[in-house]
């Protein structure tokens, strides 16, 4: 008997100007939140380094997974460097 190849889907997260690969839809899904928590809550105002520390520890949650918290920080940097506000996008891109 063939011994079954499980296939994993690769994915490009489109975060300001840069695409990040991943296996794991979980960064994809912290970037969304990281980037909307900063749109929603902070674009506009004037922060301190200190500010932006303390935003990001209590944005990061730690019940969830390493990818996740790092799609959080990635995608609140993003909106907080943007200058031209584009959505966080998922690119499919292929099975292995």
């Amino acid at each position: 008997m063939a011994q079954q190849v499980l296939k994993k889907a690769s994915y490009m997260v489109c975060i300001g100007n840069a695409a990040v690969t991943t296996y794991d839809k979980q960064f994809f899904d912290g970037a969304k939140r990281g980037y909307s928590e900063y749109t929603q809550n902070y674009r506009g105002k004037i922060l301190t380094e200190r500010d932006i520390y303390l935003i990001i520890m209590q944005i990061v949650d730690v019940k969830h997974s390493e990818n996740y918290q790092a799609g959080i920080i990635a995608g609140w940097m993003a909106a907080m460097f943007e200058t031209n506000p584009t959505e966080c996008k998922l690119i499919k891109m292929s099975q292995e």
